[in-house]
């Protein structure tokens, strides 16, 4: 379509034999329709060129791959919500008229509410979990990682905008945050306990170790680490009571406790707590039934 399309409508550009292969010449047309257009000249087709490219006649979709965090809404901005809008336009081009341009006006909030009634979501013409949801059903690379809590989400948008990765977020967790609060405390319990400590954490700059281990969990997760968990049980010869976090990677469970490595940090400098499993973790661990998980 995109080789046919620069030659049907720009053939200054091409000029090549349609065979589907994006090679160099193909390449090569892209950067001078990007140029001519005022897009930066990489050569690739992204949602900019693409959008460009629908515009002049050709019609190119992408869609890229995107985590949603928090719930967006009328008054949203930015990439995500024009990947949004993209998906939306190319499912619905009846009801979607607009252009994407990563604005939520209103326009956009019609058009995720017809989208909404369409597959039997309340038609609030918001953006959470039932609307990505079902955009993932029709095809959409889209997954909602967030709490759905709108204010720790918020905070989850902010912290992983800056740090994109499980180490830079755990340096972030380790040196930023302090223990308050007493020790050996007993293990949490009751429904969503982990958003509302996770959002004392945030708010107050520290908390206890269940805290610590909340708050790392929900940023794993805003990362994309769908297995990311806290696991209650004990240390200290199985007399204290302990929170700490386990993500499952590549078929293998690795404990992340950003809380003793905070203090391990102040004690010995560096980290000895983080992506490591059982077998070389630096202290014991037992479970919530006090069996030794290593």
């Amino acid at each position: 379509m995109l080789q046919q399309g620069l030659n049907k409508y720009f053939p200054q550009y091409a000029g090549f034999w349609v065979d589907g292969i994006f090679g160099g010449r193909t390449a090569s047309a892209v950067k001078a329709f990007q140029r001519d257009h005022g897009i930066y000249p990489d050569g690739g087709v992204g949602m900019t060129t693409a959008k460009a490219l629908r515009a002049a006649g050709i019609p190119v979709w992408v869609i890229p791959a995107t985590r949603f965090i928090s719930v967006m809404g009328y008054g949203s901005s930015g990439y995500k919500v024009e990947a949004v809008q993209t998906a939306l336009t190319y499912l619905n081009p009846s009801y979607c008229t607009f252009t994407p341009d990563g604005s939520f006006g209103w326009g956009t909030q019609e058009c995720v509410k017809n989208f909404q009634r369409a597959n039997g979501i309340y038609p609030d013409g918001k953006v959470g979990y039932s609307t990505t949801r079902a955009l993932r059903a029709k095809g959409m690379y889209f997954d909602y990682v967030g709490s759905g809590d709108a204010q720790l989400d918020a905070t989850l948008e902010s912290i992983v905008a800056r740090y994109g990765s499980l180490s830079s977020a755990y340096s972030y967790v380790v040196n930023n945050y302090r223990y308050i609060g007493a020790h050996g405390k007993s293990h949490p319990g009751g429904g969503n306990w982990d958003i509302q400590y996770a959002k004392s954490f945030f708010a107050n700059g520290g908390g206890n170790c269940y805290s610590f281990a909340a708050g790392y969990k929900w940023i794993a997760r805003a990362l994309g680490y769908s297995s990311a968990r806290i696991r209650l049980g004990y240390v200290a010869n199985a007399r204290a009571p302990h929170g700490w976090n386990e993500i499952d990677i590549s078929g293998t469970t690795y404990i992340f406790d950003t809380d003793e490595d905070m203090a391990y940090k102040r004690s010995k400098g560096g980290w000895a707590f983080y992506y490591k499993t059982y077998w070389n973790a630096p202290i014991y661990y037992w479970d919530a039934n006090k069996r030794a998980l290593n």
